[in-house]
């Protein structure tokens, strides 16, 4: 359960919820340019961190610094030890003066192919609130100047939509500050347009997540969201628009809840668009979906099962996952083939009784929660929940080489067989996945709330619901959001454990 504030929690409880707001950071960048960008700058202080310019942490440290109005004592920043490990970005060396200006920090980006962007955006220094206020952006084609850009500033977050195409380097020119007797700083820089999406220009808002604890079906998130378009800009038909540079797998961030405080939703990626009658619809998956590619026939030899999920969520393109230190437990000696990366790490997660799943967009393979969260959906805020069985288990099968294990427990139902799992190769192993098996299965009791929704509720969680003879703990498999006009409403599913 994402933890929030106590005024949170109490807003969202009230009978009359005070307004809710979403918004949807939509990343439009060119796929791949972040992780092959290579920095290099002039002017710039020893102790930055060119290399982490596109890592994707945009909000920079708040250190102590000397420099005007750098070392406030009211306990809001901290001091740098020797061994930094905090996100510093770029500094330049000099400090700007008192009518702003700065010698020259220039920074610079080269790629290994030629690459085009709907724009550029960076983040400056939003610790201190210091940006440019004007600067110059140029592009290159080897030798060649491409294009020049003199734009202008007004907060430490800088976002250009203007066409960049064609070009193998950027360079970002930078000559005067917005604060006197302070460092330039840049923290981030990103190949594209970012753009929020908020509430005066959200016309659609749903979230849906889910997880299988078990791993049997397809557990994939799902975000829809549109948004007004009566100026044409994601028009294909504009000539000056920018639906070119549209494409599969870039990020969008929802985020929901009241003014001050907006909880992250987790990361989608784009998969659908359209535009229609003054507004852009767009559909977006979450990181499971990046795992829907063939593999390769690979074999591995006594490698652990972190070893091998390490191995092909890097062939998949992940780079942020979290794996269960339980991974390290089974060690194994096992051929890949005519298999999707998906489905490998549901039989690693299977061997292992562990879940695949994405928590707030993060993949995961872990052990989900099971402490019992103090939250009920009630009938206060719900409407009476509607329950159910599961069909009932007739066996549970598990094989191990070419023996197997197995119960059963009733004279009909479904059988569950799981017997080509090259990750489960001994007794000691099929009969715990089958006992882990059991357990799920047996539990058959099932809810579904329609309600207000909370968005700090993930699935997964363990909380209290309210039923007709009274308040049971469910586990969440299933959550579906749907904001509009600072309303929420969705629903819950949940199995009794």
């Amino acid at each position: 359960m994402h933890n929030v504030s106590h005024l949170f929690l109490s807003d969202m409880s009230k009978i009359t919820r005070p307004k809710l707001y979403a918004e949807v950071e939509f990343r439009q960048l060119a796929v791949g340019a972040d992780e092959d960008a290579s920095f290099s700058a002039t002017g710039a202080d020893a102790i930055s961190q060119t290399t982490a310019l596109s890592n994707g942490e945009v909000l920079a440290m708040n250190y102590a610094r000397l420099e005007t109005g750098g070392w406030v004592l009211d306990g809001s920043i901290d001091v740098l030890e020797d061994a930094i490990t905090e996100h510093i970005g770029l500094l330049s060396s000099n400090l700007s003066s008192e009518n702003l200006t700065l010698s020259t920090l220039q920074v610079t980006a080269e790629f290994s192919s030629v690459i085009s962007s709907a724009g550029l955006t960076i983040y400056f220094d939003s610790a201190q609130g210091g940006y440019a206020p004007e600067f110059v952006i140029k592009t290159y084609n080897g030798v060649t100047l491409v294009d020049t850009f003199n734009v202008t500033a007004d907060n430490y977050i800088f976002s250009m939509d203007d066409a960049m195409d064609s070009y193998d380097k950027v360079v970002v020119e930078i000559n005067k500050w917005n604060l006197p007797g302070a460092r330039a700083r840049i923290t981030q820089i990103l190949f594209g347009n970012v753009r929020v999406f908020g509430n005066s220009e959200m016309v659609e808002f749903s979230v849906l997540n889910q997880v299988n604890p078990v791993n049997e079906t397809n557990a994939t998130g799902e975000l829809v969201f549109a948004f007004d378009n009566r100026d044409g800009k994601y028009d294909f038909e504009n000539p000056i628009g920018i639906f070119d540079y549209i494409t599969t797998r870039q990020a969008a961030y929802p985020r929901i809840g009241f003014e001050s405080e907006l909880i992250p939703l987790g990361v989608y990626y784009l998969s659908e668009w359209k535009t229609e009658q003054g507004k852009a619809t767009f559909k977006a998956l979450d990181a499971l979906s990046l795992l829907d590619q063939n593999m390769a026939t690979t074999y591995y030899s006594t490698k652990t099962l972190t070893y091998i999920a390490t191995d092909i969520l890097t062939k998949a393109g992940i780079a942020e996952y979290v794996l269960e230190s339980s991974l390290d437990d089974i060690t194994v000696s096992t051929t890949i083939s005519n298999k999707k990366y998906i489905d490998t790490l549901k039989d690693i997660a299977i061997a292992a009784r562990l879940t695949l799943h994405c928590n707030r967009g993060v993949l995961t393979i872990g052990e989900l929660p099971s402490t019992v969260n103090d939250y009920t959906i009630n009938w206060t805020n719900s409407a009476k929940p509607k329950s159910e069985l599961s069909e009932p288990i007739k066996s549970i099968t598990v094989g191990y080489g070419t023996e197997t294990v197995s119960d059963t427990y009733n004279d009909n139902g479904r059988e569950i067989s799981i017997t080509e799992n090259g990750f489960i190769k001994t007794v000691d192993v099929a009969s715990a996945v089958l006992a882990w098996l059991e357990d799920y299965y047996l539990r058959r009791k099932v809810y579904k709330n329609s309600w207000r929704q909370n968005p700090m509720i993930e699935c997964g969680d363990v909380i209290k619901i309210q039923g007709a003879y009274g308040t049971v703990n469910a586990q969440v498999e299933r959550q579906q959001m749907s904001y509009s006009g600072g309303g929420l409403t969705g629903q819950t599913d949940s199995r009794v454990v």
